[in-house]
This record gives C-alpha cells, sequence and structure tokens, in this order.
C-alpha cells in the first residue's frame, strides 16, 4: 500500500525529531497516523478540537503551518 503524503511527512518529522501537529478528519486517518507514532492528532470535528488544538500548538512550540488538502477553515 501507498503512503500517503501526511504519513510520510509525519514519518519524516519523527526521524528529525520535529514535533507535527496532524489535524485529520477521519478516524482511520487518526489510526494510521497513531500506529506509526504521531504524538499530536486531533479530529477537526470533535467539540474539543480548538482548545485541543492551541495546547498542541503550545506544547509543540509549533510556528509552521502546512495545509496539504485544503478544505474547512482553521
Amino acid at each position: 500500500m501507498m503512503a500517503c503524503h501526511r504519513e510520510m511527512l509525519q514519518r519524516l518529522c519523527l526521524a528529525e525529531n520535529i514535533p507535527l501537529v496532524n489535524v485529520i478528519r477521519k478516524p482511520e486517518q487518526e489510526k494510521l497516523l497513531n500506529d506509526i507514532g504521531a504524538t499530536y492528532v486531533f479530529d477537526s470535528s470533535k467539540g474539543s478540537f480548538p482548545s485541543d488544538l492551541k495546547d498542541a500548538v503550545l506544547e509543540a512550540q509549533a510556528y509552521i503551518a502546512f495545509d496539504a488538502t485544503g478544505g474547512e477553515q482553521l
């Protein structure tokens, strides 16, 4: 099975010890990312998403955003 862009980016960040905050829309994406060792994975459809995302961005000290697919505004 071919890896998706999200999975490839997560693997690269893990290899380089770079924290990556993942925003997903489907439960299977969450499972895949958790299975490869992602620390931060958040489903944008959950009610706690805004505060969960804010907390993760602060904890990871994230200062770059990358939107690979478009869609709803974050």
